[in-house]
């Protein structure tokens, strides 16, 4: 008897929740799948998707407008305070040093936002990447950066990503002061290149870890400046991938 009073209590809970499509990938509508994710950041999400996917014109300038309300996609470092705020999509990390017992667990954010320097200001909760930018006269200049990835282009106060939603490719330009824009994809005249790391960069990457295990090394790229027609030399992190 108290078996089948369980069973119609389970089986009431599950017709109170009806099963909708999206509930394969996840139970909020939006949310990427293996994500922990809000209802609102999977509805935010849903939208920038389907700006891209729609058959309308002018599809870039609508997700700059989306962006200039909700702010443009960007993905960083979590730590375990990140998931007290429903701002952020999370994913557990995939590399080992992220997931060590005895150091701080870390993991993949992305989030909406339209400047750095909100985020750079949590740091109980997040981590923005940054890569170091050798300058003239041996000046070494910290800058903001995507998780796990290298921009292609720089100017003498922002790095240019190219990004890709569902086909729609489009560049996110960030500014040194963390100010984000969505512009149109610039065609870059020189690619960057893995180069050999100065000495200077070295030292100063490898004293800037924090925490420790965020990355298991460095390396160095030379990125074609726009604004002095020029490469500088960055020095970025890798953790596993």
């Amino acid at each position: 008897m108290k078996f089948i009073i369980c069973f119609l209590f389970i089986l009431n809970i599950y017709a109170e929740k009806e099963f909708l499509p999206h509930m394969a990938i996840h139970e909020n509508l939006g949310c990427p799948e293996n994500s922990k994710c809000s209802k609102k950041m999977g509805l935010i999400h849903q939208q920038w998707v389907e700006i891209a996917k729609s058959t309308q014109k002018n599809k870039l300038r609508k997700l700059q407008s989306f962006a200039s309300s909700f702010g443009a996609p960007v993905s960083i470092w979590g730590l375990n305070k990140a998931e007290a705020n429903s701002s952020y999509i999370i994913w557990d990390s995939s590399c080992k040093n992220h997931n060590h017992e005895e150091k701080p667990r870390i993991t993949y954010v992305d989030t909406f936002a339209k400047d750095f320097s909100d985020l750079l200001n949590k740091t109980e909760e997040v981590i923005v990447p940054k890569g170091l930018i050798l300058e003239g006269k041996g000046r070494i200049v910290s800058v903001p950066l995507l998780r796990s990835d290298a921009p292609v282009l720089l100017s003498k106060d922002s790095v240019f990503y190219i990004q890709e939603n569902e086909g729609l490719y489009y560049t996110l330009e960030i500014k040194r002061s963390g100010k984000l824009n969505i512009i149109k994809t610039p065609t870059p005249t020189k690619l960057p290149g893995e180069v050999t790391c100065p000495k200077e960069l070295d030292e100063a990457f490898a004293a800037s870890f924090n925490p420790p295990n965020l990355y298991l090394g460095h390396f160095c790229k030379q990125i074609w400046n726009i604004s002095t027609n020029s490469y500088q030399v960055m020095a970025l992190g890798w953790s596993c991938n």
